[in-house]
C-alpha cells in the first residue's frame, strides 16, 4: 500500500519466510501489502520467487490438469472405437450372411439383430 512504511526486521522476516517456500500473495494479504512491493524487496535482495507459487507449484498443478484432460479426451475416443469395432463386426457379419443366401443358418449361432462380440 502506498505510503506504508515497513519497518527492516518485516521485510527481513517477510523475505525469510518466501525463501523458505511461502507464497508472496499469502504474505502480501496476511501483512496487508502489495505483493509487487514484496517482489520489489525480493529483487532488490536478489532473492528469486515464483508469482503466487511454491517453487513451480501452479506449474506442476497446470501440468496435471493438462494430462487430465487428455486422458479425458484419450478415454472418450478409445470408447468411440469400440463402439464402431462392435458396429463393424455386426455389419460384417450381416454382409456376409445376406451374399449367402442359399448356405442354411439353421445351426449357426448368430442370428440377426444379435450382438457379435
Amino acid at each position: 500500500m502506498r505510503g506504508v512504511v515497513v519497518l527492516p526486521a518485516v521485510k527481513d522476516l517477510i523475505i525469510n519466510r518466501i525463501k523458505n517456500g511461502e507464497k508472496v500473495d499469502d504474505l502480501a494479504f496476511e501483512f496487508n501489502l502489495s505483493p509487487n512491493s514484496i517482489r520489489k524487496w525480493l529483487k532488490d535482495k536478489g532473492v528469486t520467487s515464483s508469482r503466487g507459487s511454491n517453487r513451480g507449484g501452479s506449474s506442476e498443478i497446470l501440468q496435471i490438469s493438462k494430462l487430465q484432460r487428455e486422458k479425458q479426451q484419450l478415454l472418450e475416443i478409445i470408447g468411440e472405437l469400440t463402439v464402431l469395432t462392435r458396429q463393424s463386426k455386426k455389419n460384417l457379419v450381416e454382409h456376409f450372411l445376406s451374399k449367402l443366401p442359399h448356405i442354411s443358418r439353421v445351426g449357426l449361432s448368430y442370428t440377426k439383430g444379435t450382438n457379435v462380440s
